[in-house]
C-alpha cells in the first residue's frame, strides 16, 4: 500500500523534504511507518527520543488526530492515508494579563 507522509517544522528539516510517499505492506501500523522512515533518514531517530516515557519531539497525526506513542503499534494505516509529522505546539497568546484581549487583523 502507499501512504503519503507530510513533514512540518524541524521534522521537515531533519528529513530534508516536505513530503514523501512510502510503500508499506498491507496491515502496516504507524510503528512500521516510523521504522521505515528511521531507516531512510537516521536523523529522524533523534526526534523520537523518550523523555521520562513521553515522546515529546514529534506529534504524528493520522486521520486528523494525534496518535500517541502508546497507539503506534495498534493504529493500522490504510492505502492512500496521509500521515503528518509535526513539531509539538508551543507558546501562547503572549498576553501580559488575562484582561487583555487578542487583536486579529
Amino acid at each position: 500500500m502507499k501512504v503519503a507522509v507530510r513533514f512540518y517544522g524541524y521534522v521537515q528539516q531533519a528529513f530534508g523534504k516536505e513530503d514523501t510517499d512510502c510503500r508499506l505492506p498491507a496491515n502496516s501500523t504507524v510503528s512500521d511507518l516510523v521504522e521505515l522512515l528511521r531507516s531512510e533518514e537516521p536523523r529522524l531517530a533523534e526526534l523520537f527520543h523518550s523523555n521520562k516515557g513521553y515522546f515529546t519531539s514529534v506529534a504524528i497525526v493520522v486521520k486528523g488526530r494525534v496518535c500517541p506513542k502508546s497507539e503506534w503499534e495498534t493504529t493500522f494505516l490504510l492505502d492512500g492515508a496521509v500521515v503528518q509529522f509535526l513539531p509539538p505546539a508551543v507558546g501562547g497568546s503572549g498576553l501580559k494579563n488575562s484582561r487583555q484581549k487578542p487583536v486579529f487583523t
